[in-house]
């Protein structure tokens, strides 16, 4: 699972189905792998007031995209206010939570 803060990364290349725009304050979401056809969810995107959307995806398979790292079960990253944590991977799909700082 990677943070990243450009918008470039869901201009046009994924279907609305597979990424979920993230709203609430504190939410779970599972992403599959970027790679894999079909319908399920592999981005989520946080849309902040003002500012470019901030994208979290499943793992491309490299442990890294765009020299962003790729977060491990139990890691989290903290950016623009929101805390991104893996609480679920089984080498296919992750589970994050993503909690808004107050």
């Amino acid at each position: 699972m990677w943070p990243h803060t450009s918008s470039s990364t869901i201009s046009g290349w994924l279907g609305p189905d597979r990424v979920r725009c993230i709203s609430e304050p504190d939410v779970t979401v599972t992403l599959a792998p970027v790679a894999r056809p079909g319908e399920e969810v592999v981005m989520a995107a946080l849309v902040s007031s003002g500012r470019l959307p901030m994208a979290v995806a499943g793992d491309s398979g490299d442990g890294q995209v765009d020299s962003f790292p790729v977060l491990r079960r139990g890691e989290s990253v903290t950016l623009r206010g929101y805390t991104i944590t893996v609480i679920g991977d089984n080498d296919d799909t992750h589970t994050v939570t993503i909690t808004l700082n107050l």
